[in-house]
C-alpha cells in the first residue's frame, strides 16, 4: 500500500526513519499514464532518476523532458511536478530526499505535511493527515503494510539496477568515443624529444674527417 498522490499516482517508501535514516530518505512513485502528481515543493533537496517510461518535469514554470536513466536535481523551496508523457503505460520514479524529516507542501492548498508521517499513515495528500498526540517516529510501520509492498519493491529494485546500468553504458560509451581525442592532446602537449647526438662529429665543409694514411706521409731515413 503506497501512498495516494492524487490522479492515480502512488508513492512508495523506501529507505526513512523508521529504518534509522535521519539524513536523507527514499523510495518510488508511479504516474499513470498522461498523469501527473501535483505541484509541490520540500524543505530540503531531491533528486530524481527515472526508471521506466518517458517523463516531462515542469521545476518553477519551465519543462524539461527526461528519459529512463536521467536525473533530475530540484534545490530547496522550488515548486516542480513530474508528468508522465506516454499515452500508455505508467512513469516509475526513484527519489532521495536530503533529509529524514523532509516535508512537502502542496502549492494549491499550501497544505505541508512530513512526508514520513505521509508514508506511516497511508493517506492521500488531498486528505487531512490523522490527530495523533505521539511522535509519529515512536509507532512502527505495520508489518503487513511493508509486506504488501514487497514485490512491487522488488520489481521496482530491478529496474532502477537496469536504469543505472543504462546510465553506467552510456557513460562508457562517451568515454570510449573521446578517448582517442583525449590521446591526441595529450601527445600535441608532449614536447619534442631531439635526436639522438650523432656518435662522430661532422667534419667542416672541405674537410675529409678521414685519417690521413700514415703510410704516405712516412718518408725513409736515410
Amino acid at each position: 500500500m503506497g501512498v495516494d498522490r492524487g490522479n492515480g499516482a502512488s508513492a512508495y517508501p523506501m529507505a526513512n526513519r523508521a529504518c534509522g535514516a535521519n539524513t536523507m530518505m527514499n523510495g518510488f512513485t508511479e504516474v499513470p499514464a498522461g498523469k501527473s502528481v501535483a505541484a509541490h515543493y520540500h524543505n530540503c533537496e531531491e533528486s530524481i532518476l527515472v526508471v521506466k517510461g518517458n517523463a516531462i518535469a515542469e521545476i518553477d514554470g519551465k519543462e524539461q523532458q527526461l528519459k529512463v536513466g536521467e536525473v533530475l536535481f530540484i534545490p530547496p523551496n522550488v515548486p516542480h511536478r513530474i508528468r508522465n508523457a506516454a499515452k500508455k503505460g505508467n512513469l516509475r520514479l526513484f527519489w532521495t530526499y536530503a533529509s529524514g524529516f523532509a516535508t512537502r507542501t502542496v502549492v494549491e492548498t499550501g497544505r505541508t505535511q512530513t512526508i514520513f508521517d505521509e508514508q506511516r499513515a497511508g493517506v492521500s495528500e488531498h486528505e487531512e493527515p490523522p490527530k495523533t498526540t505521539k511522535p509519529a517516529i515512536e509507532e512502527p510501520i505495520a508489518e503487513e503494510t511493508a509486506k504488501a509492498n514487497e514485490d512491487a519493491l522488488s520489481a521496482m529494485e530491478e529496474e532502477l539496477a537496469a536504469a543505472i546500468s543504462v546510465q553506467v553504458d552510456e557513460i562508457s560509451a562517451y568515454e570510449t568515443a573521446n578517448q582517442p581525442d583525449a590521446e591526441q592532446a595529450l601527445a600535441d602537449e608532449e614536447p619534442e624529444t631531439p635526436s639522438e647526438a650523432s656518435d662522430e662529429t661532422e667534419a667542416p665543409d672541405g674537410v675529409s674527417d678521414e685519417a690521413p694514411d700514415a703510410s704516405e706521409d712516412a718518408k725513409p731515413e736515410s
